[in-house]
């Protein structure tokens, strides 16, 4: 059987199966499916639980002694294989000692353990295998797939309609752009609202003037100074983020999206699609679509380009890599992003 995240907790309502893998880079997501199964499994009598974590090297004579050993009372066991993602690798691959323990332990499946298998997302030629289509057959697979951008603040909306909280669209709009795509920090600004606002219908607004009351100075203040072209208010902005001590990296990251953001739009524009399109494929909120459009039109593509040397040597001066002042190339990034000359 195959799964989707939002069609688990319906299927659980009726079913448990003797298998389930739950694979995909979303963690927060991942870690959701699994509690549904594991509750699940809890509710049916399965209240004896076994963690296995494989990774590296991982010797199987365990697990095997785990599954294989009999018992006088049969108990209801749930185990648990969680495997972790080597550096550097897009997708997971099991082993072939991983795909010799799992064939073994599916061939001998009984209705006194249910396995749950967290694995790193997979590619679509591991999916086609044996292993795979023997789980889909004998239990389910709930591929996680990460969250279009695009469609970032309707999940961001959905999430708060299950927890009983109101936004409306520009609220929605701005967590998902000051998050940028985080999934587990869009979760914990909607718990922070529900304790703060259980009973109102949270705005765009609204969710602005408590950032503005906890921070005298945010780093997206400092964007939307920029993009306005007022370096005056912009370099004052920065100022005041280093006088509070802001990370100057926290600062470079998000001046070097929003360059990256406007070359990206002045090339899809310059390729025939429309602005207000080309605004909403780069995720860019309504309230910041003719602040790009302009920026865009006004830096040429040799500019932004420096712009983001300037953005990379500033990187390097942060990280200590060049003998340079970071804050002082700061702010020339600043003040060149501004300056409409």
């Amino acid at each position: 059987m195959k799964l989707t995240a939002d069609s688990l907790r319906n299927h659980l309502d009726t079913s448990l199966l003797p298998v389930y893998l739950v694979s995909g880079d979303e963690p927060l997501i991942v870690q959701e499916c699994a509690d549904l199964i594991r509750a699940k499994a809890r509710r049916s009598g399965f209240t004896e639980r076994t963690i296995f974590h494989v990774e590296g090297r991982y010797n199987w004579d365990e697990f095997t002694a785990e599954t294989t050993s009999l018992s006088l009372f049969a108990e209801l066991k749930l185990l648990e294989l969680r495997f972790k993602k080597s550096a550097n690798t897009r997708s997971f691959k099991p082993t072939r000692q991983t795909l010799s323990a799992l064939d073994a332990y599916l061939d001998q499946t009984d209705d006194t353990k249910v396995l749950l298998i967290e694995m790193p997302r997979l590619d679509q030629a591991e999916t086609r295998k044996a292993w795979h289509k023997k789980i889909e057959q004998l239990g389910a697979i709930v591929p996680v797939w990460p969250v279009e951008l695009a469609k970032f603040p309707q999940w961001i909306a959905n999430r708060a309609n299950a927890n009983r909280l109101k936004l409306d669209q520009e609220a929605c709009e701005l967590i998902a752009d000051r998050v940028e795509g985080n999934l587990l920090a869009a979760a914990q600004e909607i718990e922070k609202l529900k304790i703060l606002s259980p009973d109102t219908l949270v705005s765009g607004q609204l969710i602005a003037d408590a950032v503005a009351e906890s921070s005298r100075y945010s780093p997206f203040d400092l964007i939307n100074a920029c993009l306005r072209q007022d370096a005056t208010k912009a370099l004052h902005i920065l100022s005041g983020l280093i006088g509070e001590g802001t990370q100057p990296l926290a600062i470079l990251s998000l001046l070097t999206r929003t360059i990256r953001q406007t070359c990206t739009l002045k090339q899809l524009i310059r390729s025939g699609m429309p602005p207000a399109q080309a605004c909403k494929k780069l995720w860019i909120t309504r309230q910041q679509q003719e602040l790009y459009i302009k920026l865009s039109s006004r830096l040429t593509t040799g500019e932004l380009s420096d712009l983001l040397s300037d953005a990379f040597k500033a990187d390097r001066a942060t990280k200590g890599n060049i003998k340079e002042p970071p804050n002082q190339l700061l702010t020339d990034l600043v003040f060149r992003l501004c300056d409409p000359c």
